[in-house]
C-alpha cells in the first residue's frame, strides 16, 4: 500500500465544509445527487479525475441501493 504524504491528505474541516455545501444543493433526488457530486468534485474542486468518478458510478449503479451515498463514501 502507498504511503500517503500529508498533502495528499484534504483537512477534515474543508472536506466537511465541500460535503456539507453539496447536500444543500441535492434535493432534485438520486440524479440531483450524482450530478452535484459530479460537478463539485470532478470539474470545481478536482477531488477525483472524470475517468474514475465513472468508473466508480458504473460499479455503483450494479446493485439495487442507493447509489449516491455509496458513491459520496467512495470519494471520501
Amino acid at each position: 500500500m502507498p504511503e500517503t504524504t500529508k498533502r495528499d491528505l484534504i483537512p477534515r474541516l474543508t472536506a466537511t465544509w465541500a460535503w456539507f455545501l453539496t447536500s444543500l444543493q441535492t434535493f432534485g433526488g438520486l440524479a440531483g445527487q450524482i450530478a452535484v457530486m459530479q460537478r463539485v468534485l470532478v470539474e470545481e474542486k478536482r477531488r477525483i479525475g472524470q475517468q474514475r468518478f465513472l468508473h466508480a458510478l458504473n460499479y455503483r449503479m450494479l446493485p439495487p441501493d442507493p447509489q449516491a451515498q455509496h458513491l459520496a463514501i467512495y470519494v471520501g
